[in-house]
């Protein structure tokens, strides 16, 4: 049988985040700052797709399944998930998920962020389909296994996002919460959506400078985006 390879890490991760009034602004300088990202619920996701599964026939006809599909619904419950894109030029995801180009963008060394986090957060590459994820045999011992599988594919309309996602377990963050990084240095650059608020964008600016991450920001140009350093 041939051997399944992990898909290779992406050099960055990009955050896509809503900066729009200065308080926005503030809570992700606070997450920058200090070392931290946001793990929200999986009912608390904008898809609400997300969690939907399906089962083998084999699975299904089991005693055990009901107990089996109730201690899948707790992991998917006390699952955290934060979630990531290996591209800061998307603009589907800028317009999504930055507030409409007035959000920012922030760079990720995959690697660092690795090495700050705990063995049991799990960092996935999305799957895309056209149906639900099939839990069958494999699983019947392996609920929480079974969970991160399930919280790990999505709808194949959603493939524009190219999404990797941190999993975590309740020993790790209680959710939603925060997810400490446990050393420095992880965030790489801040990209500036060309639509921040004055005030956001000089709290930004002025914060970002302070404690030396280089900053980008962009102008659209025709159909492209063009980039360049502040």
């Amino acid at each position: 049988m041939a051997q399944i390879d992990p898909p290779p890490l992406p050099p960055r991760l990009y955050r896509y985040r809503d900066v729009s009034s200065v308080e926005l602004a503030a809570q992700e300088l606070d997450a920058i700052s200090n070392g931290y990202l946001w793990c929200s619920r999986y009912r608390d996701l904008n898809d609400p797709m997300e969690g939907i599964y399906g089962t083998s026939p084999w699975l299904a006809k089991q005693l055990r399944f009901n107990n089996l599909a109730g201690e899948i619904l707790n992991h998917k419950r006390s699952l955290g998930i934060c979630c990531f894109s290996d591209n800061h030029d998307n603009e589907l995801l800028w317009a999504h998920y930055a507030k409409n180009y007035s959000g920012i963008c922030v760079a990720y060394s995959t690697r660092e962020l690795r090495s700050g986090l705990d063995d049991d957060v799990h960092l996935v590459r999305v799957a895309y389909d056209g149906s639900p994820p099939r839990i069958g045999k494999d699983y019947q011992q392996h609920p929480q296994r079974a969970a991160r599988t399930i919280l790990s594919h999505k709808k194949s309309c959603w493939l524009y996002e190219r999404e990797w996602r941190l999993l975590t377990n309740s020993n790790a963050v209680d959710v939603p919460g925060r997810l400490k990084i446990a050393k420095g240095g992880s965030v790489k650059a801040v990209y500036l959506g060309p639509r921040i608020e004055n005030e956001a964008r000089a709290k930004l600016v002025e914060d970002l400078t302070r404690i030396k991450i280089p900053i980008h920001t962009m102008k659209v140009s025709g159909y492209e985006h063009e980039w360049a350093p502040l």
